[in-house]
């Protein structure tokens, strides 16, 4: 497992009840290249409050290039980001 942190631009969407599930995210890559990845499935979704920065994270199976991996996104409520937070396995 490794931490990241890497900035994503993310499509989610969100329930009548107002939860927020990610659907795809697209990451440029080392050569600068933008890459699409799918969310396979939402494996495990957590809301976090660490230091007053409100968070919620999900674990999250992708297939990116290939290759099935399993990686933590999180979203940042006040400013709205997302991130790969961790890549759990490649």
């Amino acid at each position: 497992m490794s931490v990241v942190n890497i900035p994503i631009e993310m499509i989610s969407r969100c329930s009548t009840l107002g939860e927020m599930m990610p659907i795809k995210f697209r990451i440029e890559s080392a050569s600068h290249e933008m890459i699409t990845a799918k969310v396979e499935e939402v494996v495990y979704k957590k809301e976090s409050n660490f230091a007053g920065v409100r968070t919620f994270e999900y674990g999250c199976k992708i297939n990116l290039e290939g290759k099935e991996q399993l990686i933590e996104v999180r979203y940042h409520v006040m400013s709205h980001k997302w991130e790969i937070n961790k890549v759990i396995y490649r």
